[in-house]
């Protein structure tokens, strides 16, 4: 089955959209893309809100300082700290657009329910 895509954000910088059919995510950030099952994709997430806590200790500011793991054991994200607010703001904003999408989702199911009983 042809993957149909949700798109849950869309910048210059990357997008994240989510296929209807299989439920995978298809993150892209700058030069990277992962496809991954839903949840790797929430790992990623909190594991990216855990990195916006911890101290800086980039030598610079230009510095790849910062490592965020992947579902794939042998990849992972290399980001400075300016990157690493991008890609957590866009992870933010895509997972604000998922919840809305996943409640409006469970109403129209309800109301189809509804529609069928009377």
């Amino acid at each position: 089955m042809p993957c149909t895509f949700q798109t849950l954000y869309f910048s210059d910088d990357g997008f994240v959209a989510r296929c209807e059919s299989c439920g995978h995510f298809h993150v892209a950030f700058m030069s990277a893309m992962f496809i991954m099952p839903e949840n790797a994709y929430q790992e990623l997430y909190h594991v990216t809100r855990y990195k916006m806590e911890e101290a800086d200790f980039a030598f610079s500011e230009n510095s790849k300082s910062v490592m965020i793991p992947t579902h794939s054991k042998s990849a992972f994200i290399m980001l400075t700290r300016n990157e690493l607010h991008a890609f957590a703001a866009m992870l933010e904003e895509a997972d604000n657009e998922y919840k809305a999408l996943s409640i409006i989702e469970l109403f129209n199911k309800g109301n189809q329910n509804n529609a069928g009983n009377e």
